[in-house]
Order: C-alpha cells, then sequence, then structure tokens
C-alpha cells in the first residue's frame, strides 16, 4: 500500500477527522530523530524553542496529552524536554512519570542485572575504536557510532554482537547508535498500549499518535496503526511500520503546529 505523505492535503483531512471524531489525541513522540534531529554528539540534540512551544500549547490543552518515548534515562530526557504536563517513558518504557508519580517496571533491577553482565563482557572490547562513545543508563547501554566511518561502525556493530551473543540482550542498529537492551517483555510498543489503557481508565479513548524514526521505535509505530491510530514513520524506512511519513523533523513540527490548530480551533486542514 502506498504510504502517503503526512502534508499531503487528503493525509492532513483524515487525520483532522481522526481527531475530532476522538475529541482527544494522545501523542506518543519518539525524542532522538523525530522531535530532534540526530546529533553526533548526543549531549548536543536540544529541543528548537519554536518546538517547544508547540509541545506546551498542546500539553496545556484539554484535548490533547503528550508522552515522550526515549532510550534515555528519566533524568536526562526531562531534562533536555523541560516541559510540563508531560508523561515520560524513559529506557523505552522501564522508567515512567506520569500524573507527577514515578514508575518502575517490575523487572528494572533484573535488566540492570544483565547489563552488569553486559558491562562486563564488553569491558576492553571496543577500545581499537577511539571515536565510539560509550553511554551507560544503567539498564540499557548506547554506543554512538556517528563519528565513527560506516565501515568502522559495522565492524563495531558486528563485535557487539559476538560477545554479546548468549545473553539475554537486544541489539538494535541505528543511524548513529548502536542500543543494548535487556530481553525482557517490554518494548515501546507495550508502554505506548499502557499509556491507552490509563486513559480508557480515566473515560477518554483518545487518537493515538506516534512518531518515531529507529528500529527500537517500530513496536510503538505498529502499536498506534494496530490500535486505529496514526503511525508516522520519520523517513521512508521508519514508514513501512507505519500508515503515515514525515521526511524530516521539521515536517513533523509543522504536523504538531497544524494538530494545535486544529484542536483549538483555529485552523482546518486545507
Amino acid at each position: 500500500m502506498k504510504i502517503p505523505l503526512l502534508l499531503a492535503d487528503p493525509s492532513l483531512k483524515a487525520i483532522e477527522r481522526l481527531a475530532n471524531a476522538s475529541g482527544q489525541v494522545l501523542l506518543a513522540l519518539d525524542y532522538d530523530g523525530t522531535l530532534v534531529p540526530l546529533a553526533e554528539d548526543p549531549g548536543e540534540a536540544l529541543l528548537p524553542e519554536a518546538t517547544r512551544d508547540v509541545l506546551k500549547r498542546l500539553a496545556a490543552s484539554p484535548k490533547a496529552a503528550i508522552t515522550i518515548l526515549s532510550g534515555r534515562t528519566l533524568v536526562e530526557i526531562r531534562r533536555l524536554v523541560k516541559i510540563p504536563n508531560v508523561t515520560y517513558a524513559a529506557l523505552n518504557g522501564l522508567q515512567i512519570l506520569m500524573d507527577g508519580e514515578r514508575e518502575e517496571h517490575d523487572d528494572l533491577v533484573h535488566a540492570e542485572r544483565i547489563m552488569g553482565r553486559v558491562r562486563e563482557d564488553l569491558d576492553g572490547k571496543l577500545g581499537e575504536w577511539g571515536a565510539l562513545r560509550v553511554e551507560d543508563r544503567g539498564a540499557g547501554l548506547a554506543l554512538h557510532h556517528g563519528r565513527l566511518t560506516k565501515k568502522e561502525a559495522d565492524a563495531a556493530f558486528e563485535r557487539v554482537n559476538e560477545v554479546l551473543d548468549g545473553e539475554r540482550v537486544q541489539i538494535h542498529r541505528g543511524k548513529r547508535t548502536i542500543e543494548v537492551f535487556p530481553d525482557i517483555a517490554w518494548d515501546k510498543g507495550v508502554a505506548v498500549r499502557r499509556f491507552m489503557e490509563h486513559n480508557r481508565k480515566l473515560g477518554t479513548v483518545p487518537l493515538l499518535v506516534c512518531a518515531g524514526d529507529e528500529p527500537i521505535d517500530m513496536p510503538a509505530l505498529r502499536m498506534a496503526r494496530d490500535l486505529g491510530g496514526v503511525a508516522i514513520g520519520m523517513g521512508r524506512e521508519a514508514a513501512r511500520h507505519g500508515n503515515y511519513v514525515a521526511e524530516s523533523t521539521a515536517d513533523l513540527v509543522r504536523f504538531l503546529e497544524l494538530l494545535d490548530g486544529w484542536l483549538s480551533g483555529k485552523t482546518a486542514a486545507a
């Protein structure tokens, strides 16, 4: 099936109709590569003020709720986003901050034990790639290879897979990062379903709008699509798992601005 361009008029009208029919929208948005462009140094992936402004408006709307999905730690993603009335799903949902209450997955301690073994396994095995930046997230590991050549990144990825063969982990190769997480019955898709169930308990059935760009985001896109929502893949490759595509973070932000206009009654799709 051909995936419509997100900013094409027929696509906008279809999403606007869904949003108006539901009366409320639940946005589940990945951070790196989705709300902000990927950066060689993850510390430089800062949220532009224009993006923060539209997210603040949506977060303040009685018709919208926002969840930020990230593989980063809860402390780090809150520091980067800095928006009130937002739900955070950190470590791909193992840590959640919702309605001011912090939740941790039952398997978080077990996940940290697994990753302790992973760090021991990898110790001294990746030294030949000096530009490979290792970020320890406690219950996950991010190996940032943005400063490596493609050949070097391929070799590093192969080494990680060889060393960790037999460990209970998932290894995801992204555009600039190799992510290693425990292989437990949890992912961003399960986290998104958890947020939908929370809203249903509150008496609302919102339109779910999910956006992501990396392989680790695909369960969330598939969940949104399966629940009859809007699954926005950032780029053509990611869009294979959704039903809409945004070619860039700028396209996604433009869509969020339009969504804000629809929900406030200020604008309508052309």
